[in-house]
């Protein structure tokens, strides 16, 4: 596991005054368990234009779970959920540049993370692309018929609100105050494909986006 006198070399400091973030240039590599190598990149959000780079969100999970990754040229000890995700997210034929919270963010400066945190909507906002890992499937054909049924409900859903025009109006009772909800199984969908879905919200992915897990 890397010391704090060990991160102070793997990390400098950053420029609050730039609004400066790291990212991890992910070097290309195959998908399998081969060691995930990365350098970091300095960049600021103030530039114009600013570099393009993605976002990865996910869920940690269990934090005593660890794993190792090559951070400019030194192994560093990463949440295994972090490493499985950069395994995951990692191109076997070009460089990828990602933002991710667990390895971009010195975890053992305190007063770095709230600042970074505070940066969250920024980052986020300024990205390409937002990735979202839900982790790995426990069961292909779950997986294959929720990615089904995701399709069905956002086509349903596109044609039922004018192409999301009013799709507030449509899952917004005014009358109540409270958001529309579908009775039994979504039409169209079936009863398998209906219980994959469900399984596919349980993911720790949407408990986190709510607030019901610490990230940091």
């Amino acid at each position: 596991m890397s010391s704090p006198a060990e991160n102070a070399c793997i990390y400098r400091e950053l420029d609050c005054t730039k609004n400066e973030i790291r990212l991890l240039v992910v070097r290309a590599g195959s998908s399998n368990g081969t060691k995930i190598k990365c350098d970091i990149r300095y960049i600021s959000l103030k530039e114009t234009p600013v570099a393009s780079y993605e976002t990865v969100s996910y869920a940690w999970g269990d934090p005593t779970k660890r794993d190792t990754i090559i951070l400019n040229g030194s192994e560093v000890d990463v949440p295994a959920s972090s490493a499985a995700v950069l395994r995951r997210m990692r191109d076997s034929k070009d460089d990828r540049l990602l933002w991710i919270d667990a390895v971009c963010i010195n975890q053992k400066n305190v007063s770095e993370r709230g600042q970074q945190v505070a940066l969250m909507a920024e980052i986020y906002g300024k990205t390409t692309t937002n990735l979202i890992w839900l982790g790995e499937p426990s069961d292909a054909v779950t997986a294959s018929r929720a990615h089904r049924a995701v399709i069905k409900v956002w086509k349903d859903a596109q044609a039922s609100t004018d192409g999301f025009r009013v799709f507030g109006q449509t899952v917004f009772d005014r009358s109540t105050g409270a958001y529309r909800k579908i009775p039994g199984e979504i039409p169209g969908i079936g009863h398998w494909h209906h219980d994959a879905l469900v399984s596919y919200f349980e993911s720790s992915w949407f408990t986190r986006l709510w607030g019901k897990s610490t990230p940091l």
